[in-house]
């Protein structure tokens, strides 16, 4: 729990956070999204070679933030 706590440190000392390849890094987006921090301020981008799914899609729009996805598909 001390790496996390670590992280919950820094990462609350930064005006904007930026998750890239988001579908690879889903631990850590979740805890960024359900981190308390302006959601305005919360970027995430998906940056795989696939389209997301249906599941995905729910996902990304259960994020607390701004998703942006590498390509339009």
């Amino acid at each position: 729990m001390e790496a996390i706590d670590q992280l919950a440190r820094t990462i609350s000392t930064k005006d904007i956070l930026l998750v890239s390849d988001i579908g690879r890094n889903r631990i850590l987006t979740n805890f960024i999204s359900n981190f308390d921090h302006p959601a305005g301020n919360k970027l995430y981008i998906w940056g795989s070679d696939r389209a997301p799914n249906r599941r995905d899609r729910r996902w990304l729009q259960s994020l607390n933030g701004k998703v942006f996805l590498r390509e339009q598909y």
